[in-house]
């Protein structure tokens, strides 16, 4: 087990109607905490229970099949992190990249399925900017 991972950062699910989705879930108490241009438009809601609780992200993208897409997983120190997997072995779908418009650093660990384990980290996108 690594040290670095501290939890669920995000899961992602791609639905069919986006708006009609997010009213629902601010509805039963899910807080939207922004809107990205990542997967051609998602939306962030956090879970019930606080500012520490994960993030649901949604997009109605119709490049990827309806449904879960992936969990992200937190880390407390991005780069650490993935050094350890390459020490360890492992297989990447995706290795770590500069900050993306989900305003978070990931990479994808690919699973025995061939699917996708994300590592992720919150970045400051104004700071990233420049």
């Amino acid at each position: 087990m690594s040290a670095y991972l501290n939890g669920i950062d995000h899961i992602e699910i791609n639905v069919d109607d986006l708006e009609e989705m997010v009213a629902f879930l601010k509805r039963v108490g899910f807080v939207e905490t922004r809107r990205t241009a990542h997967t051609g438009g998602s939306v962030e809601l956090r879970f019930p229970g606080g500012l520490d609780a994960p993030i649901l992200e949604l997009n109605e993208s119709a490049d990827e099949p309806k449904g879960f897409q992936h969990i992200a997983i937190r880390t407390t120190d991005i780069d650490a992190c993935y050094q350890e997997f390459v020490d360890k072995g492992f297989e990447f779908q995706r290795p770590l990249l500069p900050a993306a418009s989900s305003g978070r650093r990931v990479f994808n660990l690919k699973d025995p399925e061939g699917k996708k384990l994300q590592i992720a980290t919150p970045i400051d996108l104004e700071q990233a900017a420049s």
